[in-house]
Order: structure tokens, then C-alpha cells, then sequence
């Protein structure tokens, strides 16, 4: 009999259509052959949260919801004053949801809970009062002290970043405070991994390493490579309402690629947008929408098959200046084969990813123009790079690896 795991987590992961809901639907699919699992999650749709409960019965999985809406308000914040989490977790709660798990556990005789984010851990916690007995492990797909102080640097606003220190302030000592009373705590990444290890050294013992995954969706080789593959193109994939997509996308246009668009080799290139509708680029892109031509830029707004859209450019483009955890969408690329370009915090996520081997690493304009010059010059370095990108995501980046590591630390 498979031992009983209760997975929560903050939002309706299905469909899986963006790299957090990805992160979230495929443990679900990939852990059920371990556990009997039990799936609850958070949506402020009824219709979609009953249907995403349906989809996931078809695949062997007992999933409920609780219907909460976490927008943002000033009372919100008001009352967070009071409070121990950050108000940005504690709009997560639900006293109704919480009576719901424990009777669920209690019905079930459930084991373990998985925890993904600390936002949801006020209901573990909560729990293990209750049932003592029980055993929990955070899934932490970024530490969120960190975003908070990469967003706190980034905002001008004085007020702002007086908030923004003052909830840094709050998340980082919950979220030491969550990993001191649970059994473990998974990052998904090195640079947290490492960046968990000079916060709370003390706790080094109940820390693992689980990469993400991804699922492979065909089969690459070298005699596929090529296929109606549009030359001197790169793309880049996020909506630019996300305050990090937004911001590593105007840093690396301005710092990058308009030097890189007027030098006498970069000229010939373009640069593909998707995630975005016209009014978005309007609003955030650095750029303005009526000038976007002369820069080689194209706005492909939202497409149906983003695998074959990727597919049909030459180069990715992850220029990640600010973030934490894992870039999903790096691995999405390099699961297509692409020759995959990206920045320092991207390349220091994960320990396979080696620069010219299996990813293109950039930390300045130099370095972008230089590596683009060598591949352009090298078929045969480009072909390696973009089998070795398939290979390392088939091999070992993939969500069959992720279970099988997780169910151990689990049962562990």
C-alpha cells in the first residue's frame, strides 16, 4: 500500500500554461505513482477550480479547492501590522480550508504534507498542532525574502521601500522561522540552495536539492536540428506584467541588444516577443510600441503552440537579472533543442548547465557579441549545444527524476 501525501498549494495549477502552474500540476502527476496522493489547492474560480478537480480524478488524483480571492488592499495591508507573516502570505489563509485539511487527514490517515511556497505554510503549522504525528517538507520554488529584497532595490517610490524593507524584514525571519519547525525544506535550485545555507546554516541538516523538470516532447537529434529554423533570430517568452519578466527584458534591450541591433554584424537580427498583448508592450516595454520595427523587434502577442513558435527561431533568450529559484522556461527551451542565451543567475541555478556545452552564457555586451560571432562561425559548436541542452533535460531535468528524489526524502 502506497503511504498517503497531502500536496497544497497556492493556486489551480491546471492547465498548465505558465512556468508557476507547471511547476505545481506535473509533481502532482509524476508523485501519484509513489503516494496516495491528495491534492488541495486555492482558486477564486468555481467553475475552473470543479473542473481541474475533475481532470485530476481522471488521473488517479483526490484533489479539493477552497475559493479565495487574494488581491491586494489597503486594509490588507493595515492589518498585517498585527500580524507575524507577510501580508503577501496571509491572504492565502482560510480557517474554513484549514478545518477542511485536518478533517481530510484525520478521514485518510494521511502521513505527509508537501508544502509548495510559504505561503501555504501557516496551514501545515497549523496542523502539526493538531496532529503532532504528521510530517512536512517545503517545496520553496523561490525563497521569497529574497524576491521581496530584489523588489525592495528596485522600487524608487520612498514609501514603497519603506514597505518593502519592512515586509523583507517580516519574510525573512517567517521563513527561517517555517524551516526551523518542519522536517524538510526542498529548493529547486542551486543559488538557493546556497543562499539557504548562509541564512540559516544552522538548519543545513533538513535541506535538500530537487531540481524541477520538464517533460520532453519529442525527440531531438542531429538530423532535426535545423528544420524551418528562421536564421538570426532570437525570442524571448513572458508577459511583461510580471514585475521580474519586465525588468530583465528593458535591461537586457538596453544594455544589450540596442548596442548589439546597430553594430555592423548585429544589424541582420531580430528579436521575437511573446506572452504580451499590444497595450502591455505599450504600458511596460522600454521601448515605444510604434518603434519597435526599427529595432528588429516583433511582437508575436499570444500563440497557440508555443513549442513550434520557439521552435521555429534560432536562439532563446533568458536575460534574468533579478529572480530566484528556477527558470522553467530555460528548461522548456533547451527540451526543443534550442541553443539557449542566459545571464549569470540563470546559469548559477543548476549545476549541470556549462557555457558553451549545453547553454550560452552573457554577462555583458562583449560577451553576448562575442559567443553569438563563434556560433554563427560554428555549425558544428551550435548543433552540439542544442543536442546537449535536449540531452541534459531527458537526462536529468525531468519530472521522473524530480518524483523519484522527492518520494525518498518523503518517506525518508
Amino acid at each position: 500500500m502506497k503511504p498517503k501525501l497531502l500536496y497544497i498549494i497556492p493556486q489551480n495549477p491546471y492547465p498548465p500554461i505558465d512556468g508557476g502552474k507547471i511547476g505545481l500540476y506535473y509533481p502532482n502527476i509524476y508523485l501519484k505513482e509513489y503516494f496516495d496522493l491528495f491534492c488541495y489547492f486555492r482558486d477564486d474560480n468555481p467553475e475552473k477550480a470543479k473542473a481541474t478537480v475533475g481532470h485530476f480524478e481522471s488521473e488517479g488524483i483526490k484533489a479539493n479547492y477552497y475559493l479565495k480571492d487574494i488581491k491586494d488592499t489597503p486594509l490588507m495591508l493595515l492589518k498585517n501590522f498585527l500580524e507575524e507573516s507577510p501580508f503577501k502570505w496571509k491572504k492565502y489563509f482560510d480557517k474554513k480550508a484549514l478545518l477542511n485539511m485536518i478533517h481530510l487527514i484525520e478521514k485518510e490517515n494521511i502521513n505527509f504534507i508537501l508544502v509548495s511556497s510559504p505561503h501555504m505554510m501557516d496551514y501545515a503549522i497549523k496542523i502539526k498542532h493538531f496532529i503532532p504525528s504528521i510530517k512536512i517538507i517545503l517545496r520553496e520554488h523561490n525563497i521569497e525574502s529574497e524576491l521581496v529584497k530584489q523588489f525592495m532595490f528596485l522600487i524608487k517610490n520612498p514609501f514603497f521601500k519603506l514597505i518593502a524593507k519592512w515586509q523583507h524584514d517580516k519574510s525573512i525571519k517567517r521563513e527561517i522561522y517555517y524551516w526551523s519547525l518542519i522536517d524538510k525544506v526542498c529548493f529547486i535550485s542551486d543559488s538557493d540552495y546556497k543562499k539557504a545555507l548562509e541564512l540559516a546554516p544552522h538548519l543545513k541538516a533538513k535541506y535538500e536539492l530537487v531540481y524541477d523538470g520538464f517533460n520532453i516532447s519529442e525527440k531531438i537529434d542531429s538530423s532535426n536540428l535545423d528544420i524551418d529554423k528562421e536564421p538570426f533570430t532570437f525570442i524571448f517568452s513572458g508577459s511583461l506584467r510580471t514585475l521580474q519578466n519586465r525588468y530583465n527584458l528593458n535591461w537586457y534591450i538596453e544594455n544589450i541588444w540596442k548596442k548589439f541591433i546597430i553594430s555592423t554584424y548585429g544589424n541582420k537580427y531580430k528579436l521575437y516577443i511573446t506572452g504580451n498583448s499590444v497595450e502591455d508592450l505599450k504600458k511596460y516595454f522600454i521601448i515605444p510600441y510604434e518603434k519597435l520595427k526599427s529595432y528588429n523587434i516583433i511582437n508575436l502577442g499570444f500563440v497557440d503552440n508555443i513549442n513550434e513558435i520557439i521552435k521555429t527561431k534560432e536562439y532563446f533568450l533568458s536575460p534574468t537579472i533579478i529572480g530566484s529559484g528556477i527558470r522553467l522556461k530555460v528548461l522548456h527551451a533547451m527540451s526543443l533543442g534550442m541553443v539557449t542565451f542566459l545571464t549569470d543567475i540563470d546559469y548559477k541555478m543548476v549545476e549541470y548547465f556549462k557555457d558553451m556545452e549545453n547553454v550560452v552564457l552573457f554577462r555583458n555586451y562583449d560577451e553576448f557579441l562575442e559567443k553569438v560571432i563563434k556560433l554563427e562561425n560554428s555549425k558544428v559548436l551550435k548543433d552540439n549545444i542544442s543536442v546537449n541542452a535536449y540531452n541534459l533535460i531527458k537526462d536529468k531535468l525531468n519530472w521522473n527524476r524530480y518524483a523519484e528524489k522527492m518520494s525518498l526524502i518523503i518517506k525518508d
